[in-house]
């Protein structure tokens, strides 16, 4: 995990990179209980596993898991992630010293997690500097042609060393993977950031969100962990 120094002169931590296929596969393997370990929300959901549908059909989970893949893990809904994180001693980043992110402030890095160390501090537009660099990280121009192309633009085992920021040694915060967050609304929806090898450039931005409802699970969505 990486060290991020809040606004109070204390700190708190992220994950390096995203939760991988393997790291989650062992979760699956020694420990998860979908009926103990979710908050009231996510009554739902019984079954970790990574879904099927809404374009999660081609993530081939078991393949991938046998093999200790370090590609990011996909095909997880809200619940997925915060259940992961809390067996795993930490929890689903979202406000700086404790408890959900404002969902309607994501934005702001005196408060949120995942925004202040993307931005390092609110510097940075995206995890590296503020001048978009198609060769740093894993968007839709990647591969040096603009657009999705489901044959190049894909995700990429963690860490990619050209995507490092906003602080040393943190590895795609922006692309690659879209991440789920603790933030969210009244009505079922979260916040997912960070946009992923499907987006376009605005996308790849430490402040760019979009509201999922918290039972989605997509090819394109993984999610990282904090502590406090």
């Amino acid at each position: 995990m990486i060290a991020v120094p809040d606004l109070n002169g204390g700190e708190y931590c992220i994950d390096s990179t995203e939760v991988t296929i393997h790291q989650y596969n062992d979760w699956l393997l020694n420990g998860a209980k979908p009926a103990s370990d979710q908050p009231p929300e996510c009554s739902f959901n019984t079954d970790h596993t990574p879904k099927k549908g809404g374009g999660c059909d081609l993530f081939l989970f078991d393949e991938l898991a046998a093999q200790m893949s370090a590609l990011p893990i996909a095909c997880v809904n809200w619940c997925d992630a915060y259940a992961y994180c809390a067996w795993a001693g930490k929890r689903l980043c979202g406000k700086i010293g404790g408890g959900p992110s404002d969902f309607n402030s994501p934005a702001d890095p005196s408060t949120n997690q995942w925004h202040r160390a993307c931005s390092k501090d609110g510097v940075n537009k995206y995890s590296y500097g503020n001048t978009h660099d198609p060769t740093k990280c894993i968007g839709n121009d990647h591969d040096g042609v603009a657009g999705y192309n489901t044959m190049t633009d894909v995700p990429h085992e963690v860490p990619t060393l050209t995507c490092e920021g906003g602080y040393p040694g943190l590895y795609d915060m922006s692309g690659n993977i879209a991440e789920w967050e603790d933030a969210c609304d009244g009505f079922n929806n979260c916040l997912v950031r960070g946009g992923s090898d499907e987006n376009d450039p605005p996308s790849l931005e430490c402040a760019v969100t979009f509201g999922s409802q918290r039972s989605a699970a997509r090819n394109e969505r993984g999610f990282r962990c904090c502590t406090d």
